[in-house]
This record gives C-alpha cells, sequence and structure tokens, in this order.
C-alpha cells in the first residue's frame, strides 16, 4: 500500500512539476541577454545603454504572450541596443512599486537612459496602462507592431 502512494505522489509532483514549469513566461533567454534589476542598472551605466526595464509575474496571462514577442526576429535584433532588465513583481513588489507612475499593473515597459532616467513620454498607444504593450500589435502595422516602434523610439531618444 506504501509503495502504491509513493508511485501515486511521485507521480503527482512530475506531473505538477512539469505543469508549472511549462506555465512560466518564455522570455528567449537564448537569444536576449536579460539582466537582474541591480546587475542591469550597472551594465548600463557601464556600457552607456539605455534599459528596457520590464515587470511580469509568472502567473499572469498577458506576461506570457507579451513573452512571445522576444522571439521576433525584429525584437532580438533591436534588444541588443539595450540593457535588458526583467523584474519579477511577485519577488520584488518593492522594486515594482518604485516604477508605478500609473499603476502597478503587469506587464509593463519602461524606457531608461544609461543614467537611469526613465523617459515616460515613449508609451504604449492607449489611454490608460500607458505602459502595458499587448502582444496583438495595436498601433502598429504588424507583430511585433507598437513595441517594435518604441523600441525604436527609444534607441535613437535615449543614448
Amino acid at each position: 500500500m506504501r509503495k502504491k502512494i509513493f508511485a501515486i505522489a511521485v507521480a503527482l509532483c512530475f506531473l505538477f512539476g512539469a505543469q508549472s514549469a511549462k506555465a512560466d513566461p518564455d522570455w528567449n533567454d537564448k537569444d536576449v541577454r536579460w539582466y537582474t534589476y541591480e546587475d542591469g542598472f550597472n551594465a548600463a551605466k557601464a556600457q552607456q545603454k539605455p534599459i528596457v526595464l520590464l515587470f511580469f509575474a509568472n502567473w499572469c496571462p498577458h506576461c506570457m504572450k507579451f513573452s512571445t514577442l522576444f522571439h521576433d526576429a525584429k525584437i532580438i535584433d533591436l534588444t541588443k541596443r539595450f540593457v535588458m532588465v526583467r523584474v519579477d513583481v511577485d519577488k520584488n513588489k518593492s522594486i515594482s512599486a518604485k516604477h508605478a507612475p500609473d499603476g502597478n499593473y503587469i506587464p509593463r515597459v519602461y524606457f531608461l537612459s544609461s543614467a537611469l532616467q526613465a523617459d515616460l513620454s515613449i508609451q504604449a498607444p492607449r489611454p490608460s496602462y500607458k505602459y502595458f504593450y499587448d502582444e496583438r500589435s495595436p498601433g502598429g502595422d504588424t507583430p511585433p507592431g507598437s513595441f517594435a516602434l518604441s523600441l525604436e523610439k527609444a534607441a535613437q531618444r535615449l543614448r
């Protein structure tokens, strides 16, 4: 009886472990160099590159969908002009609260200079939730649309 319970427990752990691993967003760590908050800010200063500061949560359905943009060849190419910083809001609540000029929603993206100054004029094309980029590309011609346009604008403006 104990062997059966143990076997069932192992099977359930394997099943739920595999499902939770599948549930995390895929930010394409292979092609996009992601930094932690502190390491990214230090790298931006040292490399004199602007920052893309992205807030997300692993459980967030929009974050999962948004993460797919980082597999787009155009987005991958554009990220090379930036220090890419990804912050999990569940693990970094105080950092998230510090960067929430219009709310603590997710995903949200800010563009900062290498001197760590945010350019809050670079926004998604929407009246509210200004830093939430829709993976379906509103305001852009083709996916990844508006996010790619904002990356291009930030690369030109923030040096």
